[in-house]
């Protein structure tokens, strides 16, 4: 746990020991004595956990028989709302022996607030059975008081809620009735009460004392008295489960709504419920849907196990960290959805979920299905059937007869290869540690999905690469490609193939996934590959030890491309370990559900190749061939000199490569069709020195050229195009992908930001970072003198956003571009850009990031999404954003300055952390407007209205893949 300077510190207060695991008999001795002085008695037990086991087990003393659950839950709320102690709860003057009421442990009334920061998750987990009794003196209830004693000062004064009123919209939303208005809701004289507190707690706001809306959500499990389940009518905790754990929508008003929650929303575990035995039905069920908060425990087996499903359902509650965002169609269609991928630092655990679209560009609660609840769901047979895929099969008699270097045992001594182990790893939970296995050897997971961080999920079905131009290519002219292309395209194989998502994740795979959504199917896993690059580090996951390390963690490429010797197109994947390693590798995933050995088509590892952190780019070649380019990526710092590969799509076989000298480490390689016919003319890649590099593709024969233009120095000392500096002259790094478009001007430009977030010094790395838009003359350019400065000159709060605008000035004729640094009024704050731009006709779009490490509810930072006029990098002549979301873009959706109305340039959504590269969506409503889809390293899940390209008869601007 972090001390109060953020140091990292032994929690002092453990109630076991992290070494042997044996719990601590009292971990809070302070109020073990406080409790033991107040009361006279003597107390040397304390714990949550120890209570649990312990209860009725310290005194020979009979115990109360009143459990007024509502009262109790109540005094917990008020802990969680830090308003205090009710003293008329914890005083025990007339109830003796002190030690009956006290169990053995301590009754603590001096609370710390367990609320540090507004952006925690929060949650109770309750356990009892539904007979309660007289729990009615709650605030609101003037009216139903038989039996209660007068009101404590504290609740009568406590206007946070009124019982009577939210315990009847819970009624009336139950089609139950006004459940609050009753002396005795089931007998004993006790109410639903708790119900109408849980509603509340949950969908409205705990601690109006700090920024935002505070919720917490409620845990059950019902011990079923008499063996017991009661139905809806007689049964709170079911209600409180529902009401006090349902997911709530946004701008979602408690006491507003009328009609029944949607069952999405509180119902995803697919349990129905039979009330019984000998139990009148007073709502007339004969069965219900279990709420996903509501547990059952009528025997020690079922409290075991409902506890463990309790447990991981808290869990469940505060889970976050979200990489990418990644969306199925352009524009709005009635299956169109968005692929969000996620990790859970507590397992290093991921998830993959696709989200459905409304009709108003929205993105619904509720996932149409998950990748991980998929492969959980898998017994052992089905583990055993997943297509595991390596060169080979991975499994252990394929592993073994490959003769790899897989290292099978936790001390990772090589060659000796552990049929536990492999099957760990294809997901197996044999010998994996639970509470129903202690002894297991192996890990505890979380999901067998692991934690997806860096890869972006990329989207493939029927996408068209334009690639039926490649008749009118001179290159191509003795091959039938093109014809070729749009013969495959209309094929029924192609046309009846499912869509598919892959991704990397850190469980050592790239996972393709059925992307279905209308229909079944959706989330499967269709293959997965262990890379080669990823062996030694393998056994490492089953250990109880782990530390966590990158494993497939690079965003893949899904490209058509045509094989040559063989005379047909191919649709493929080419992939890379990322931060995990130097490997990069393809697969012939044409067939998405026949993906299988003859499918695995080389892995391409060179000594001189660094952490594969690019994106590999597959581009039709001069020569005519198709080519996969990739750099030598992230390299050792005794390692001065960059590399680029151009290899074959189908043998991996090396096509041609350049030394790039005196680099800093290359990024993802650009590729450019400068004249509309689809092959590759000039390649582009920023390092991490600031340089951006173009070199030349031409055919010599059948051999294929890459260089730099002359006026760029040789093949063997090439100069860069330009070197990003900032105002002092200090390079900038570009580890962002380029992108680029040609102006109206038919000027080829490059667009790029700068700026690092790979290592952990870069956290810290105040320097000033700039967004840049360059033209290509093929002369090289000077610095940021030859560039048209532009500023931001605003930044405020606008509705629901921090806005920006910036200046709008005109370049001029001798201008070889513009940058836009990232300071507004002198300040710097670590802003940077890491991912790739878009362009979109007259607009560039940046996604900036702002590092914050000491605020933990800021989701490690802050991000902009910039929308600038991308041939001048100022501002456009048009509103973009719809910041009011009215669906209208006017004057209302702009700022004042100095009493001008000026566009808005920038925006950053409030509440959120970092995000990646939105995802964008068109044919929104009327017209051509767009939403952009976003994701933030919480979790959270937004989308913005935006206003289609006002651009007309500007057809020479073209965005180029």
């Amino acid at each position: 746990m972090p001390d109060e300077d953020g140091v990292l510190i032994e929690n002092p207060n453990a109630e076991w020991d992290a070494r042997t695991g044996i719990l601590i008999q009292n971990p809070d001795p302070d109020d073990a004595a406080a409790a033991s002085r107040r009361y006279g008695v003597t107390i040397s037990h304390s714990g949550v956990i120890n209570y649990i086991n312990m209860f009725g087990q310290l005194t020979d003393n009979s115990h109360k028989s009143h459990d007024p659950v509502s009262e109790l839950y109540y005094a917990a709320l008020r802990y969680a709302r830090g308003v205090g102690n009710v003293a008329a709860y914890s005083n025990i003057a007339s109830y003796q022996p002190a030690e009956q009421f006290l169990d053995g442990f301590p009754a603590i009334t001096d609370w710390d607030d367990p609320i540090a920061y507004e952006c925690q998750s929060n949650a109770i987990l309750g356990i009892g059975d539904v007979y309660t009794h007289v729990d009615k003196n709650l605030p609101g209830n003037t009216r139903y008081r038989h039996r209660e004693p007068s009101m404590p000062p504290e609740v009568a004064a406590d206007d946070w809620i009124d019982v009577i009123r939210a315990t009847n919209k819970v009624g009336q939303l139950e089609r139950l009735g006004n459940l609050g208005e009753s002396n005795s809701w089931s007998g004993r004289e006790n109410s639903a009460y708790m119900a109408g507190l849980a509603y509340i707690a949950n969908a409205g706001d705990l601690r109006p004392d700090m920024p935002g809306r505070q919720s917490l959500s409620t845990i059950w499990i019902d011990v079923l008295e008499n063996q017991t389940l009661e139905d809806r009518r007689r049964n709170q905790y079911y209600l409180a489960t529902k009401y006090g754990g349902f997911r709530v929508p946004a701008d979602f008003d408690p006491y507003g709504v009328s009609e029944p929650l949607p069952l999405e929303l509180w119902h995803t575990n697919g349990e129905t419920l039979y009330p019984g035995p000998n139990q009148p039905l007073s709502s007339g069920d004969v069965s219900f849907q279990r709420p996903d908060n509501y547990f059952l425990a009528g025997n020690a087996a079922a409290m075991v196990e409902s506890f463990n499903a309790a447990f991981a359902r808290f869990l469940e509650v505060a889970r976050g960290s979200t990489a990418a965002v990644a969306i199925n169609s352009q524009r709005l269609e009635s299956d169109s959805a968005a692929f969000q991928a996620s990790f859970d630092t507590r397992d290093w655990s991921g998830s993959l979920a696709a989200y459905r679209f409304t009709d108003e560009g929205e993105l619904e609660d509720s996932p149409a299905w998950d990748a991980a609840r998929w492969l959980d769901e898998l017994n052992e047979t089905g583990v055993n059937s997943r297509n595991i895929l390596t060169i080979g099969q991975f499994n252990h008699s394929g592993l073994a007869t490959a003769g790899t270097q897989f290292r099978g045992n936790l001390t990772g001594a090589p060659d000796e290869l552990t049929t536990d182990v492999v099957a760990y790893l294809r997901g197996s939970r044999a010998n994996e540690i639970s509470p129903s296995n202690p002894g297991g050897r192996f890990r505890a997971r979380g999901s067998r999905l692991g934690g997806i961080i860096n890869s972006d999920p990329q989207f493939a079905h029927r996408a068209d690469f334009g690639y039926g131009q490649l008749r009118h290519a001179p290159e191509f002219a003795g091959t039938d490609a093109g014809n070729a292309y749009l013969a495959f395209r209309q094929s029924d194989a192609y046309r009846e193939r499912p869509p598919v998502v892959v991704v990397g994740a850190n469980d050592g795979m790239l996972h393709g996934f059925d992307a279905t959504i209308e229909g079944p199917g959706g989330g499967r896993e269709l293959f997965a590959y262990v890379p080669r690059g990823v062996y030694e580090h393998l056994h490492e996951l089953a250990d109880p030890d782990y530390e966590h390390r990158y494993y497939v963690d690079a965003t893949p490429r899904i490209a058509d491309a045509w094989f040559s010797d063989r005379g047909e197109w191919r649709t493929i994947v080419v992939g890379a370990t990322g931060a995990g390693g130097n490997s990069v590798f393809a697969l012939d995933i044409t067939h998405p559900e026949e993906v299988g050995e003859q499918q695995v088509l080389w892995e391409f590892s060179p000594d001189d190749m660094g952490y594969t952190l690019f994106q590999p780019s597959v581009v039709a070649l001069p020569t005519g061939r198709f080519g996969v380019v990739v750099t030598s990526g992230y390299t050792g710092s005794d390692q001065r000199d960059g590399r680029i590969w151009v290899l074959d799509p189908e043998t991996g076989q090396e096509l041609v490569s350049i030394v790039v000298p005196n680099s800093g480490r290359l990024g993802s390689p650009l590729l450019v069709d400068l004249t509309g016919d689809r092959v590759a003319n000039r390649l582009y890649v920023g390092d991490t020195e600031g340089n951006l590099w173009r070199f030349d593709l031409t055919a010599n024969g059948n051999s294929l050229s890459m260089a730099p233009p002359d006026t760029l120095g040789s093949p063997g000392n090439p100069r860069p195009l330009f070197i990003a500096r900032d105002e002092s002259g200090q390079r900038q790094p570009i580890t962002a992908p380029l992108t680029s478009a040609f102006n109206m001007n038919r000027q080829h430009m490059v667009f790029f930001g700068t700026g690092s977030f790979r290592e952990l010094q870069d956290l810290s790395d105040g320097e000033l970072q700039t967004l840049y838009g360059i033209i290509d003359t093929g002369e090289e350019i000077g610095g940021r003198g030859a560039l048209r400065q532009q500023s931001i000159i605003y930044q405020n709060s606008l509705y629901d956003f921090d806005v920006r605008a910036v200046s709008d000035h005109a370049l001029g004729s001798n201008d070889q571009g513009w940058y836009l640094d990232l300071a507004y009024d002198g300040v710097l704050n670590g802003e940077r850009v890491v991912e790739r731009a878009i362009v979109r006709e007259d607009r560039v779009i940046f996604t900036t990031l702002i590092p914050e490490m000491d605020d933990p509810c800021a989701g490690g930072g802050q991000s902009f999404i910039m929308e600038l006029n991308a041939f001048t990098g100022g501002r456009l002549d048009y509103t973009v954003f719809d910041l009011n979301d009215d669906g209208d873009f006017d004057q209302r959706d702009m700022v004042q300055i100095d009493g001008e109305w000026v566009v808005v340039s920038g925006v950053s959504f409030q509440g959120f952390g970092i995000i990646s590269r939105p995802g964008i969506i068109s044919d929104v409503g009327a017209g051509r407007n767009e939403r952009k889809v976003v994701a933030d390293t919480s979790g959270q899940r937004a989308t913005i209205g935006e206003r289609g390209s006002m651009m007309r008869g500007r057809q020479s601007w073209e965005q180029l893949r």
